[in-house]
């Protein structure tokens, strides 16, 4: 099951791990990027409402695998 929804303040982490996974600075094998001032930089960024990087411009999409598979069991998939 997917779930869509407008990004929070509280999603600003995970928003600057993906924009510097999109400029390859970040993979997503570790737990922080090594380049931590990028990092720390695009967190504020993303948190703050009148940017361009913003977490206002982003929704986020949830994947709930555990209900998915129970639909999956459901209907014979």
């Amino acid at each position: 099951m997917l779930t869509f929804r407008d990004a929070t303040p509280a999603d600003a982490p995970f928003l600057a791990k993906c924009i510097m996974a999109g400029m390859h600075f970040f993979d997503f094998e570790t737990e922080l990027p090594s380049e931590r001032d990028i990092y720390d930089r695009l967190v504020e960024c993303e948190a703050r409402e009148d940017l361009l990087y913003s977490h206002t411009r982003t929704r986020i999409t949830e994947v709930d695998v555990y209900r998915a598979r129970e639909v999956d069991t459901e209907n014979n998939f």
